[in-house]
């Protein structure tokens, strides 16, 4: 199972739909846990059960890419976290329009490598890729260098917002 994550606005969605048209098997986990029955209604938004959803999955034969911001947490074998430079996911969220509220949670998670941080704890073998100047295509693009050959040029920490941060103060 390959797990590709990130903060909401980082291009999941947009990169495993260039993925599926180059011809890959890609599962979106919000439909995959409704399918699954892994999914229920919260407040504001679906809640996945994810650790349910991990032992379904395992022992599942064939390659599966699961497409989602919460997939680092079904166990994937591999694990690819997209990133996006705060200032650009701002601009990106905003755009969507979230709330300010939900925006700087998504802003401040994406500063703090949140998301990175969890695939590692999750997830033996990480790779991230920077989304912030990429088009869609550019970085499935980078996902299937990852898939073919491992991608050691997208070891986990080569993407660093801490000057882009420390400007806030």
């Amino acid at each position: 199972m390959i797990a590709i994550t990130g903060t909401p606005g980082t291009g999941k969605t947009a990169v495993a739909g260039v993925l599926r048209r180059r011809g890959y098997a890609i599962e979106s986990l919000a439909e995959l846990a409704v399918r699954m029955g892994a999914s229920m209604k919260g407040k504001d938004e679906a809640v996945i059960d994810t650790a349910a959803m991990s032992k379904k999955l395992h022992g599942r034969r064939g390659r599966l890419i699961v497409e989602g911001h919460l997939s680092h947490w079904l166990g994937p074998d591999l694990c690819i976290v997209l990133r996006c430079s705060p200032k650009r996911l701002r601009q990106r969220l905003a755009a969507r329009e979230y709330s300010k509220a939900k925006v700087q949670a998504n802003v401040e998670a994406e500063a703090i490598d949140a998301i990175l941080v969890e695939s590692l704890e999750n997830c033996d073998d990480v790779r991230e890729i920077d989304t912030t100047s990429r088009k869609a295509v550019n970085v499935a693009d980078c996902v299937e260098e990852i898939i073919s050959d491992g991608g050691e040029g997208y070891l986990p920490g080569s993407v660093d917002w801490s000057k882009e941060v420390l400007a806030w103060f």
